[in-house]
């Protein structure tokens, strides 16, 4: 988790800067948890592209995403209902 905090962080380029967009999210996501999680990871980098209604992440919804795939139990791929694996955000 600290990791993820501190991959959140290094990313925030400018002094003042409190988000990050979601082209960078996506690649932030993929780096910090696609090894673990990758079909997850790519499904969800896959609708965060497609959605219309952020442009930016702060911290706030980016911590969850760690929380979302660390708690959730991804070994029996049956169990796994896409329609139901988009946490909210915001």
């Amino acid at each position: 988790m600290d990791f993820c905090s501190y991959a959140f962080k290094y990313c925030l380029t400018e002094e003042e800067q409190k988000g990050i967009d979601i082209d960078m999210i996506c690649e932030l996501l993929d780096t910090v948890l696609g090894c673990e999680y990758p079909t997850q990871v790519e499904l969800f980098t896959q609708y965060l592209k497609i959605q219309s209604d952020y442009k930016v992440l702060t911290m706030g919804p980016w911590m969850p995403f760690y929380w979302f795939y660390d708690s959730m139990s991804f070994q029996d791929p049956s169990k796994y209902k896409l329609e139901l694996a988009w946490p909210l955000i915001g």
